[in-house]
């Protein structure tokens, strides 16, 4: 059995799967060898700001920036039971497809409530900037907040998107399941249904998993990008694997002055060999396995049969993941996005 589109495609050939199980056990045992470096791939940071900082803030966007262009919005929630933010600034920097940092402000505050929101939002992507830009632009900040050291390092992290990119095994072989056996789910891939878009292990608006093709991502948006190519020209299958971190919904607490302290993405999964599709017993269910994904598929068979599927015996199959060099790879980039915001630097 095969599916294919692109670079994505799903087969039940055992050299193709003892082929992918040994590209897949290198990269997850030695990341740093690999360049497997985790990616903060999106940040959203609330601050504590007083109407006086919202007000010099105010004042400094109507002078001329030297890094980017301003574009001006509004942000409105429907829930009229919810907070929300008035005013929303999109820093756009000029070269790069989608380089913009989003600041919301003046926070528009709807019945009584324990906890609040900080008045001043930051949302950006950290990886689509480099250092340079980065500095630049905390650097005007700087400018504006007296106290900006101390009132950004308790800054509220409410997002933080952290990924790593797995070269050569495409996203429907790629077994992965929940250690707590949370709520899962998938997206379609819109160009070819009968393989698996997205995998989402996790509830989407709490802390979640979402598993996906690089290449297929690009082409679905019709974005710029590039692909790994092999020496024949062909694109290389690139699996993304993203843990989104949800502070409000966890109810836990992150400042960006503990950014590095965001636990290991995966700490929360497992990795199974890509030979455990040997042991499904038919090519029906091989073809839900593809297009909904292993996860999805696993779940849904264990709460169909009232078991936990003892024919299937997971430790066999599950993979060593270098859980001390990822962790120490990922705190390192937390790290050093810190220390641009903060001080400005490396």
């Amino acid at each position: 059995m095969k599916l294919q589109l692109g670079s994505s495609f799903f087969t039940t050939n055992k050299r193709v799967l003892f082929y992918l199980e040994q590209a897949l056990s290198e990269q997850l045992a030695h990341p740093s060898l690999n360049l497997n470096i985790p990616i903060l791939d999106k940040l959203w940071l609330t601050v504590g700001a007083s109407d006086d900082d919202i007000q010099r803030f105010n004042v400094s966007l109507k002078k001329k920036l030297g890094f980017a262009y301003i574009r001006h919005g509004f942000f409105r929630k429907e829930d009229k039971n919810l907070d929300f933010y008035k005013n929303l600034v999109s820093f756009i920097f000029p070269d790069g497809e989608e380089k913009e940092i989003d600041v919301y402000y003046e926070l528009k505050q709807r019945g009584e409530r324990k906890h609040r929101q900080n008045p001043l939002k930051i949302a950006f992507n950290p990886a689509r900037f480099s250092k340079n830009e980065l500095k630049v632009f905390f650097s005007w900040l700087k400018g504006i907040f007296p106290n900006y050291e101390s009132l950004f390092s308790q800054a509220k992290v409410t997002r933080a998107d952290i990924a790593v990119d797995l070269f050569g095994v495409p996203n429907p072989m790629l077994l992965v399941l929940m250690k707590n056996g949370q709520k899962c789910g998938f997206e379609y891939n819109r160009s070819f249904p009968k393989l698996v878009g997205t995998q989402v292990l996790g509830q989407p608006a709490k802390s979640h998993f979402d598993i996906y093709d690089r290449n297929q991502k690009i082409l679905d948006k019709n974005a710029v990008g590039c692909f790994l190519q092999s020496k024949e020209g062909m694109p290389i299958s690139v699996t993304r694997i993203e843990r989104v971190f949800r502070s409000q919904s966890d109810h836990t607490n992150i400042c960006l002055g503990s950014l590095e302290q965001l636990p290991c993405l995966f700490k929360y999964i497992d990795i199974l060999s890509p030979r455990l599709l040997l042991t499904i017993e038919s090519e029906k269910q091989m073809k839900v396995v593809a297009k909904k994904g292993f996860n999805w598929w696993f779940t849904q068979r264990r709460r169909q049969t009232h078991s936990s599927l003892p024919q299937y015996n997971l430790e066999q199959y599950s993979m060593f993941i270098n859980i001390q060099e990822y962790e120490a790879l990922q705190r390192k980039v937390l790290r050093g996005m810190r220390r641009i915001i903060l001080k400005n630097n490396n």
